[in-house]
C-alpha cells in the first residue's frame, strides 16, 4: 500500500467450481474495425441595407454521422495466477504464471462482430438587425433572434452468440492458430524492461478471414441507445456606445431551452431479452438570462485597456442526459444518466491591457475571474434494481467553484515574414469536490499553460509550428487526473491560386505519451502513445 492505494497484488487462478463457471482468469484481445464518418453542411447568408438598418438573415443545416460497420473482437484467455505492480511512476508491471508467449495456452473465449452508428444534425435560423444612431454617445443598436434544433442519436448492435458458452468454445481456436510477428518497438518509451512488452501476437488478416465464416447473430444493445433533441430559442439586444477614446457595448441575451431525451431503461434480466428494457422519455425546459458588458479604452495611441463582465452557460454532454440505467446483476453495480442535469452556469469578469508597440506586434496581460455555480460530477449511490441493492454511478450537478488567473501574451513579426506568437496562463482554482472532498479540484483546469507558435508567411506560403504544454488537471470523470502534457504540431499552406490552397498538417510530431491516473500516481488508469498524425488536403473557396 502507498498513499492508501493498493500498489501490488497477486491474483489466484479461478477455482474449478466458480459462480460464473468460466475456466479462465485473464484475457488478451485482438480488435479490428472498419469505420466511416460522413459530414455535410449548407449555409446561406442574405444581407440587406434598408435606410438606416443593416440586416442579415441566415439559415443553415449541418449533419454528421457514421460509426463502425464491422467492429470485430477476439478474446483469448487462460487460467493463470498473476501479479500487478504499480509502485513505479508511469509504469504497470504484470507477471503471469502462464506465459503470454505460450500461444497454445490462450484459448478463444469470445468472438464478436458488432456495429455502431451515431448521427448528429442541426437546423438553425438567425436574423440580426443593426441600426446606426446619430447621437453623441449611442452609435448603434442591435437586436436579433436565433432558433436552433439540434438532434443526436446513438445505436449499437452487438453479437450475442459468440461467448464462451456459445460459438467460442465450439471453435476451440488458440492464439497458436494465428501467429504473427510482434511489432518492432512496441511500448519502447513506456515503462521499463520489466513492463509486459512481449506476448503472443495475433494475425489480424487471418482472423478476419475466419470471422467471415462465423454466423454471428446481432441485436440492438438497448443499454447504449439514446436519442436527444435540444430546441433553443434565443433573442438579444445590444447597445453600442462610442466616444473619442472608448467603445462600449451593453447587452442581454435570453435563451429558452427545450430538451427531450429518450433511452432504454433496464427493468429486468437477462440482458439479452428485449423485455428487459423499456423506452423512457424525459422532458426538461429552462430559461437563462445572460447579460454582458464590454468596454475598450484608448489610453494612448498604442495602449488599450479592456474590461468585460458576463453571465455565461454551457450545456452538459448528450450521453450524460440519458434517462436510463445499465447494470451488472452479478457484480451489483452499473452506470446511469441524468436527464435533469442543469447546464454549467458562471459569472465571469476580465480586465486586460494591450500594448501595440510595433507593426504586427502586441504585448498583453489579462486578469480573469470566473465563478462557476456547479460542475458535473459522477456520484456513486445505492439503488434498488430487480430487488438488489446496487452501486450506481450517475452524473450530478456538484459543487461550484472559482477560477481566477492571469494570461500574458506576446506576438511580433521579427523579420521578413518570420514571427512569434506566445502566451502563458496561470490559473488558481478554488473548489472542494462534493464527492471526494479534494480541494482545488477544478475539472479541465491546469495551473500552468504555455503556447508557443512560430510562423512564416509570404504571398504564396503560410506555415506554423506550435508547441502547447499544460500541467496536470482533473478530467471531471471520477477522480481521474491527466498528467503534464506537451505536444508539437505543424502546418503548411501553399496558395495555388486566389481560390485554391494545398494544406499539410502534422499532429503530435514529438509522439508524446498521455498518462492518466486515479487520485494519485499509484493508481494508473491508462498510458497511451497515440503516435504522429499527418493530414493532406485541398481547400477551395469561391
Amino acid at each position: 500500500m502507498s498513499d492508501n492505494t493498493l500498489t501490488y497484488a497477486r491474483y489466484s487462478k479461478v477455482p474449478a467450481q466458480n459462480a460464473q463457471n468460466l475456466p479462465f482468469s485473464t484475457a488478451m484481445e485482438a480488435i479490428w474495425r472498419e469505420s466511416e464518418i460522413n459530414t455535410s453542411s449548407a449555409h446561406l447568408i442574405v444581407s440587406q441595407q434598408a435606410h438606416l438598418w443593416q440586416n442579415q438573415y441566415q439559415i443553415g443545416f449541418t449533419k454528421g454521422g457514421g460509426g463502425s460497420k464491422q467492429d470485430h473482437t477476439s478474446q483469448f484467455s487462460t487460467n493463470t495466477a498473476f501479479t500487478v505492480d504499480t509502485t513505479e511512476r508511469k509504469n504497470i508491471i504484470a507477471n503471469y504464471d502462464v506465459s503470454p508467449l505460450d500461444a497454445k495456452a490462450w484459448q478463444l473465449t469470445e468472438a464478436r462482430n458488432d456495429s455502431q452508428d451515431s448521427n448528429d444534425q442541426e437546423l438553425y435560423l438567425q436574423a440580426d438587425f443593426e441600426r446606426a444612431i446619430d447621437h453623441s454617445i449611442i452609435s448603434a443598436i442591435k437586436v436579433g433572434a436565433k432558433y436552433r434544433d439540434h438532434q443526436r442519436d446513438f445505436i449499437r448492435y452487438r453479437s450475442f452468440n459468440g461467448a464462451f458458452d456459445g460459438i467460442a468454445q465450439q471453435l476451440n481456436w488458440t492464439l497458436a492458430d494465428y501467429p504473427a510477428a510482434f511489432p518492432h518497438g512496441f511500448l519502447a518509451d513506456i515503462g521499463d524492461q520489466h513492463t509486459l512488452k512481449n506476448y503472443s501476437y495475433a494475425d489480424i488478416s487471418a482472423l478476419s478471414n475466419d470471422f467471415q465464416t462465423i454466423d454471428f447473430v446481432q441485436q440492438e444493445e438497448k443499454a447504449s441507445r439514446f436519442d436527444i433533441q435540444e430546441r433553443t430559442t434565443a433573442g438579444y439586444v445590444k447597445l453600442m456606445l462610442d466616444g473619442d477614446d472608448y467603445r462600449t457595448n451593453l447587452g442581454v441575451r435570453v435563451v429558452n431551452t427545450v430538451q427531450d431525451s429518450g433511452a432504454y431503461q433496464r427493468v429486468g434480466s437477462p440482458v439479452e431479452q428485449q423485455e428487459s428494457f423499456v423506452w423512457r422519455q424525459h422532458n426538461k425546459n429552462y430559461v437563462d438570462i445572460l447579460p454582458s458588458a464590454n468596454i475598450s479604452i484608448d489610453l494612448n495611441e498604442n495602449l488599450i485597456a479592456r474590461v468585460s463582465a458576463a453571465r455565461v452557460m454551457s450545456r452538459p454532454q448528450y450521453n450524460h442526459l440519458m434517462p436510463s440505467t445499465n447494470y451488472n446483476v452479478t457484480q451489483a453495480q452499473g452506470q446511469g444518466g441524468n436527464p435533469d442535469l442543469d447546464p454549467y452556469r458562471a459569472n465571469q469578469f476580465d480586465v486586460s491591457l494591450e500594448w501595440y508597440f510595433d507593426d504586427a506586434a502586441l504585448l498583453s496581460v489579462a486578469l480573469f475571474n470566473k465563478d462557476v455555480e456547479s460542475f458535473v460530477e459522477f456520484k456513486r449511490t445505492i439503488e434498488q434494481h430487480e430487488g438488489i441493492a446496487m452501486t450506481i454511478d450517475r452524473p450530478i450537478n456538484g459543487s461550484g467553484g472559482t477560477i481566477r488567473g492571469v494570461e500574458i501574451g506576446y506576438q511580433q513579426e521579427l523579420i521578413y515574414g518570420f514571427g512569434l506568437i506566445t502566451n502563458y496562463t496561470f490559473v488558481d482554482g478554488d473548489r472542494t469536490d462534493s464527492i471526494s472532498g479534494r480541494e482545488d479540484y477544478v475539472p479541465g483546469t491546469s495551473k500552468h499553460t504555455i503556447n508557443l507558435t512560430s510562423y512564416y508567411e509570404n504571398e504564396w506560403l503560410s506555415s506554423r509550428l506550435a508547441y502547447n504544454y499544460r500541467t496536470h488537471f482533473a478530467t471531471g470523470v471520477g477522480e481521474t487526473m491527466m498528467d503534464n502534457f506537451g505536444q508539437l504540431d505543424g502546418s503548411i499552406t501553399f496558395k495555388v491560386s486566389d481560390s485554391l490552397d494545398f494544406v499539410i498538417e502534422a499532429i503530435n510530431l514529438t509522439d508524446e505519451i498521455t498518462y492518466l491516473y486515479e487520485r494519485n500516481e499509484y493508481a494508473p488508469t491508462g498510458v497511451y502513445q497515440n503516435g504522429r498524425r499527418f493530414y493532406v488536403g485541398v481547400r477551395y473557396s469561391h
